[in-house]
C-alpha cells in the first residue's frame, strides 16, 4: 500500500509513472553524462568521455554555479560521503575494504576507491568499463548517501521541505531522467541496471527491487507529509531509520545478482566491479563469511569450479541483509542453482530452537554493526551507532500469539542411548543420527556447514533431508508443513499460504499475531500507507524493558546502582558526551558501550526471558507437552545468530558478539577449553539449555527453576574471568588515564558487582576498590591476585569450583582457596558470607604485604 502526498505543480516525472514533490530534473540529468560518456567511448573518444566524468556536462546545480560531476560523487565532494561524513553504507564499505584497519582510509585506494577504479579503467582504455563503474558505484553510493543525509537533517529538526528535497533527489538518482518506461533497461541509472539484473533472475517486467525503491520513496514522502514530521515529539526519525536501513540493503540485490552472473560466466572485470561493492558491504555481517568472500572474490582469480561454494556463501548473507531468496530470484542461465531459505542456520551452536526466534538472535548483528560504526572518528558514524542502539536495525519485533511457530530439527529423540550427554541417539551428541556427530540425521561423518564443502546431502542447506531447505518431504522453502509452495510464511499452522491467513505464524498478513501485516488490529504497521514495518527490537528496549522486573536479580542491580535504567543511562550518557566516560576518547567510549551491551544489557534481559519461560511453564502445567518460545529466546540471547550451527560456535572469534563468544574467548586465555575446542562453561550452558527445553516440554516447572538458577550464575563465569584479566592488564595504571582496558575492566566489574555483593560485601568491596575508577591514584592497588581471591570467595555461590574459572599466567583463582573455610552453600539463595570473605581476603592481603 502506498500513501501519496499532494503533488505540487513543480515536480519531476520518472519512467512515465512516478512524480516527485519537487523539481529535481537537474539531479536526474546526471544520467545524461553516462549516456554521453558511453557514446564517446563507442566513437573512440576516450578523452572526451573522461572529461565528462571529471567536470560534468548535463547536471547543473540550482543553488550555486557549476555542474555536478560523477567524479565529485566518486571522491565524496560536494555533499558526497567522505571520511568525516560517514553514514552506515559508506562505513561498511570502508571497513570492508580495509578488513577493519581504518588507518588505511587515508589511502586513495580506500577513501576514493570508486574514482581510482574508474580512472584506472580509462587509463587501461577500458572506456565502457569506466562508464559501467560510474553507474554501478557512484550513483549507487550517492543514492544511499542521499537517504542517510535526509535522515540526519530530519533528526536535526530541519524543515520537511529540506528533507523532501533529499527524498526527491534519492529517487532522481536511482531512476534518472532517461528511463522511458518502468520495464525498460535504457536509462543508464541504477534503476535500469536493476532491470537488467532482474531479467537474469527470472523477472520479466518491473524488477521487484525497483518496486520497493518506488514504494520506499512514496513512504518517505508520506512520513514527511505528516503535520508533526521531524519534530522532537514525532517518530519520524525512527520510521525513516527503519526504512533507510532496509532500502540500502535491498539496493544490493542487483549488485549481487550481477556478481553471481559474472562469477558464473568467469568475467574477471565484472567480478571485481560488482564484488568491490558487494563484498565490503558484507563486513556488516558474519566476519568469517565476509573474510572468505573477500579472499575468494577480490583477492583471487575467478575459478568457475568454486562457483557453488562462493554462491552458497553469498546467499548465506541474505538473512543479515534482510533479503529473501524470493527477492534474489532464480538464476535463469542455470535453474539448478537455487537459493533455498535465506542461508540461515536453524541450529545455534548445536542448539535446535523449535520456535521462530531468529529475529531475537539477530540482536548480535546490532552490536557488531555498532562496533563497526564506533571505529570511525566521525560524529555522523557515532550518531548512526546511537540510532542502532535506540531503534534497532536487524532484530524485528515479533508478537508470538502461539508457542509453536515452526518445528526445527530436534536435537534429541525419545530413545535411550549409551553414548552422550544431551541426546538419545546412537553414538554422537545432540542429534538423532547414526553416530557421526556432525549435527544432522544422515549418519555421514561430514561437517557441511561451511559454504558447500563436505556436504552429506545434495543441497547443503542446513537441513537433514536431501533435497530442499527444510525437514519435510516436499520441495518448498523453509517450512515443515509438507506443502510444496513458494509462498509459505515459515509457519506450519496455515499449511499453505503466506498472507491473509488465520494462523499462528509470524511472517504473514493476518489479523492476529505479528508486526508483518497490513491489518488494523495488532500493531503499528497497518493500512496507513507505510510500506515497511517501522519497529525493531532494539538494545535500548532491552536495557529499559519492564520485563526486567520479572527477574529475581533485577532489584539487586537496581538497588546497587540506585537507578532502574543503570545500563541505558551509562550508554546514552557516553553517546551524548555526558558523565565520566562521555568525555573520553572515541576508543574508550566504544569500549564502555560495547562491553556494557554484551554483559549488563544482554545478561539481564536473558534473565527476564528465563522468568517468562518459568511463568509460561507454570501456566501450562495441565498440558501433556508444550513448547516455549521464551526458552528458545534465552538460547538466542546467549548464543546469537552469528555463531553458526557448529557445535561450540564459530571458530572465528570475530563472529560472535554475545556471552557465548565471551566464554570461548576467555576459555583459551584461562585454559578452560574442552577437548572439542570451546569453553567448558559453554558446554555446561548448552547442557542446561537442553535440560530446560526438556523440563518445559514435560512441564517439570520446579526442575526448570533450578536449571534457571544455575544458568543465571553460569553465564557470569566468563565475565568473572574478564574481571581477572583486566585486573591483570590494569595493575598500576593511572586510574584517570584514557585507557580502553580501564573502561572494559570497569564495565565487566559492574556486570557482576551487585551479584557478588549479594553474597559477600567484603568481596564486592575488594573488586570495586581495584576495578572501578575512584579518583586519582593507581588501578588495582591490591594486585590482580586480590581480585581473583575476592571472586574465589563467592565462586561456589555461582555453582562451580574455583578450578572452573582457571588461571591466567600466575593469577590463580584457586591460589588462596581454603576448603575448610569455604563451605558449600545452597545456590538458590541470596546471602553474604562475610566471615569467610574476611578470612580469605585478609590472608590474601597478608601475602601481598609479605
Amino acid at each position: 500500500t502506498i500513501l501519496y502526498a499532494a503533488w505540487p505543480a513543480a515536480s519531476s516525472q520518472f519512467g512515465g509513472f512516478l512524480s516527485t514533490r519537487t523539481d529535481v530534473d537537474n539531479v536526474a540529468n546526471i544520467v545524461h553524462d553516462l549516456r554521453d560518456m558511453a557514446e564517446n567511448c563507442g566513437n573512440g573518444n576516450i578523452i572526451t568521455a573522461e572529461t565528462i566524468y571529471i567536470v560534468g556536462k548535463n547536471s547543473p546545480y540550482r543553488d550555486k554555479p557549476g555542474l555536478r560531476s560523477l567524479q565529485q560523487f566518486a571522491q565524496g565532494k560536494n555533499d558526497g560521503p567522505n571520511s568525516s561524513y560517514v553514514h552506515p553504507t559508506f562505513a561498511y564499505q570502508m571497513y570492508g575494504l580495509t578488513d577493519g584497519d581504518l588507518s588505511r582510509m587515508s589511502e586513495t585506494s580506500v577513501s576514493q576507491f570508486m574514482d581510482e577504479y574508474i580512472m584506472n579503467a580509462f587509463k587501461a582504455d577500458e572506456c565502457l568499463l569506466a562508464v559501467k563503474a560510474a553507474q554501478v558505484m557512484t550513483l549507487w553510493m550517492q543514492s544511499a548517501h542521499t537517504l542517510w543525509n535526509g535522515l540526519m537533517e530530519c533528526d536535526a529538526g530541519s524543515s520537511t521541505t529540506t528533507y523532501q528535497a533529499n527524498a526527491d533527489s534519492f529517487i532522481a538518482l536511482w531512476m534518472g531522467s532517461l528511463q522511458s518506461k518502468l520495464e525498460t533497461t535504457d536509462g543508464f541509472s541504477p534503476y535500469s541496471m536493476t532491470q537488467q539484473a532482474a531479467k537474469l533472475f527470472g523477472e520479466k517486467y518491473i524488477a521487484h527491487t525497483n518496486v520497493e525503491m518506488m514504494e520506499a520513496y512514496e513512504s518517505l514522502s508520506g512520513y514527511l507529509s505528516m503535520e508533526d514530521a521531524c519534530t522532537p515529539d514525532s517518530d519520524t526519525v525512527a520510521r525513516i531509520w527503519k526504512l533507510n536501513s532496509q532500502v540500502v540493503n535491498v539496493m544490493l540485490i542487483p549488485q549481487m545478482q550481477l556478481l553471481i552472473d559474472a562469477l558464473y560466466e568467469e568475467n574477471e572485470n565484472s567480478v571485481k566491479l560488482y564484488g568491490s561493492i558487494v563484498v565490503p558491504q558484507l563486513s556488516q555481517c558474519r566476519h568469517s563469511t565476509y573474510a572468505y568472500l573477500k579472499t575468494a572474490i577480490l583477492e583471487s582469480t575467478v575459478d568457475n569450479r568454486k562457483f557453488s561454494t562462493i554462491y552458497y556463501a553469498l546467499t548465506s548473507t541474505l538473512e543479515c541483509l534482510g533479503i529473501t531468496c524470493e527477492e534474489l530470484g532464480t538464476y535463469s542461465k542455470d535453474t539448478s542453482i537455487r537459493c533455498e531459505g535465506d542461508g540461515s542456520a536453524r541450529l545455534m551452536a548445536k542448539y535446535p530452537p523449535k520456535t521462530s526466534i531468529r529475529q531475537v538472535a539477530k540482536v548480535d548483528m546490532d552490536i557488531h554493526q555498532m562496533k563497526v560504526l564506533m571505529e570511525f572518528d566521525s560524529p555522523t558514524a557515532w550518531d548512526m551507532a546511537m540510532n542502532i542502539y535506540k531503534y534497532g536495525r536487524n532484530s524485528n519485533m515479533i508478537d508470538f500469539s502461539n508457542d509453536v511457530i515452526r518445528p526445527a530439527t530436534s536435537a534429541r529423540d525419545n530413545e535411550d542411548d549409551e553414548d552422550d550427554e544431551y541426546d538419545d541417539d546412537d553414538g554422537d551428541e545432540y542429534d538423532d543420527d547414526d553416530g557421526d556427530d556432525d549435527g544432522d540425521d544422515d549418519g555421514d561423518v561430514e561437517e557441511d556447514d561451511d559454504y558447500g564443502g563436505g556436504n552429506e546431502d545434495d543441497d547443503d542447506d542446513y537441513d537433514d533431508d536431501g533435497a530442499n531447505g527444510d525437514d519435510d518431504v516436499d520441495e518448498d522453502i523453509g517450512d515443515d508443513d509438507g506443502v510444496a509452495r513458494n509462498d509459505d510464511d515459515y509457519d506450519y499452522g496455515d499449511r499453505e499460504n503466506g498472507n491473509d491467513d488465520n494462523d499462528d505464524g509470524a511472517y504473514d498478513d493476518d489479523a492476529n499475531d505479528d508486526n508483518y501485516d497490513d491489518d488494523a488490529e495488532d500493531d503499528n504497521n497497518d493500512d496507513d500507507g507505510i510500506a515497511f514495518n517501522p519497529k525493531y527490537n532494539s538494545l535500548k528496549n532491552m536495557a529499559t524493558s519492564e520485563k526486567r522486573f520479572d527477574s529475581e536479580y533485577f532489584t539487586v542491580y537496581q538497588e546497587y546502582f540506585q537507578n532502574e535504567y543503570y545500563a541505558d543511562t551509562l550508554i546514552m550518557d557516553t553517546f551524548t558526551g555526558d558523565g565520566y566516560w562521555g568525555s573520553k576518547s572515541r576508543e574508550v567510549k566504544a569500549a564502555i558501550i560495547s562491553t556494557t551491551l554484551q554483559t549488563s544489557v544482554i545478561w539481564m534481559y536473558t534473565l527476564a526471558e528465563m522468568a517468562d519461560a518459568i511463568s509460561d511453564c507454570e501456566a501450562k502445567r495441565g498440558y501433556d507437552t508444550i513448547e516455549s518460545h521464551e526458552w528458545d529466546e534465552v538460547a538466542a540471547l546467549i548464543i546469537g545468530s552469528l555463531e553458526g550451527r557448529k557445535e561450540g560456535g564459530s571458530d572465528d572469534v570475530k563472529d560472535g558478539q554475545l556471552l557465548w563468544n565471551l566464554g570461548n574467548m576467555r576459555a583459551f586465555e584461562f585454559g578452560r577449553a574442552n577437548k572439542k575446542g570451546f569453553a567448558k562453561s559453554n558446554e555446561k550452558v548448552l547442557n542446561l539449555l537442553f535440560s530446560g527445553k526438556g523440563q518445559i516440554e514435560t512441564t517439570s516447572c520446579n526442575n526448570l527453576k533450578d536449571t534457571v538458577q544455575r544458568l543465571e550464575h553460569l553465564l557470569l563465569i566468563p565475565v568473572m574471568q574478564s574481571v581477572i584479566e583486566y585486573a591483570r592488564l590494569n595493575e598500576s595504571r593511572p586510574s584517570m588515564g584514557n585507557s580502553v582496558e580501564i573502561a572494559m575492566g570497569e564495565a565487566y566489574a559492574n556486570a557482576i558487582l551487585p551479584m557478588v555483593q549479594s553474597y559477600s560485601q567484603p568481596a564486592a568491596d575488594v573488586i570495586a576498590k581495584n576495578m572501578l575508577v575512584n579518583g586519582v591514584g593507581s588501578m588495582v592497588p591490591d594486585g590482580a591476585q586480590a581480585v581473583a581471591d575476592a571472586i574465589n570467595v563467592v565462586i561456589r555461590d555461582f555453582g562451580v569450583e574455583c578450578q572452573f574459572v582457571g588461571k591466567r599466567f600466575d593469577i590463580d583463582t584457586c591460589k588462596n582457596f581454603i576448603p575448610n573455610v569455604q563451605q558449600k552453600k545452597e545456590s538458590n539463595t541470596i546471602h553474604s558470607n562475610t566471615w569467610t570473605a574476611c578470612v580469605v581476603l585478609a590472608l590474601s592481603s597478608l601475602m601481598i604485604t609479605l
